[in-house]
């Protein structure tokens, strides 16, 4: 079941300096040694699994705490998440306090479901929150073309919820010629992971789906769209990238952040 929550950050002394999220490696280590300490044999089957069943976007606060949203498919990590307000852990080398509340719990089922419903999308609209990258033939890519935009979150879907949609669920690689960037604005920034940099970019991206006929592809592609707003997109989810809104047809213009 794909669940979001809000992580609170704060120091553990307070007379120390502001937090600064200095690496998102940092917050990736305290999400895992937290895990650790409650269900460490749930830590170690997440730290080796290839699609990580969680993803984050952390943003500073004018009172110089963290904010994280935090989004997770797996329900075992949800149970682990509940329990964690208080816990003190180290941000890089600063001890800090957590505390997490969830924000929305949705069946896959009824995403699933509610995708059913969807026999055409004319337009599509992504909205990328944080600095989004993509891996291509080895090589980092910075524009989201269809053939890869939704590839890993079908990937996590299939991993994650097994062989109902491994089974049912169309992969993006069938329609992705059907749909095309029809409008974007876009902007690249770097984000500095301690022994290395990442570039990503930030902005809108709008596909015109009109093409798309058939109502499968639809709905996968319907479906895959609001599983996305849980896994993020593209590279480095699990440390802070990719996280997205997505908006599908006509009505996007009148309710979509700019």
């Amino acid at each position: 079941m794909p669940h979001k929550y809000n992580i609170e950050i704060k120091t553990a002394t307070p007379r120390r300096a502001p937090l600064q999220i200095e690496s998102g490696t940092h917050l990736h280590g305290l999400i895992f040694s937290l895990l650790a300490s409650f269900e460490p044999a749930l830590a170690d089957r997440m730290h080796i699994a290839q699609e990580k069943p969680f993803s984050f976007w952390p943003s500073m606060k004018a009172d110089g705490s963290i904010s994280v949203t935090l989004a997770t498919l797996s329900d075992e990590m949800a149970t682990v998440l509940d329990k964690m307000s208080g816990s003190q852990g180290l941000l890089g080398r600063q001890p800090v306090v957590v505390s997490a509340q969830k924000v929305t719990s949705v069946p896959v089922m009824k995403l699933w479901s509610e995708a059913e419903k969807t026999i055409r999308i004319d337009q599509l609209r992504i909205n990328f929150l944080s600095p989004t990258s993509f891996r291509r033939a080895g090589k980092q890519w910075l524009f989201p073309d269809p053939d890869i935009v939704f590839q890993n979150v079908y990937l996590k879907a299939v991993e994650i919820f097994g062989d109902f949609f491994r089974n049912n669920l169309t992969p993006p690689s069938e329609y992705v010629s059907q749909f095309m960037v029809s409008r974007y604005e876009l902007a690249t920034s770097q984000l500095d992971y301690g022994r290395y940099k990442i570039i990503g970019f930030s902005g809108y991206c709008v596909y015109d789906c009109r093409r798309i006929k058939l109502a499968y592809n639809c709905q996968s592609l319907s479906f895959l769209s609001a599983l996305a707003e849980f896994t993020g997109i593209g590279y480095k989810t699990t440390m802070g990238m990719g996280q997205a809104e997505c908006l599908s047809g006509k009505g996007w213009r009148t309710h979509a952040k700019e």
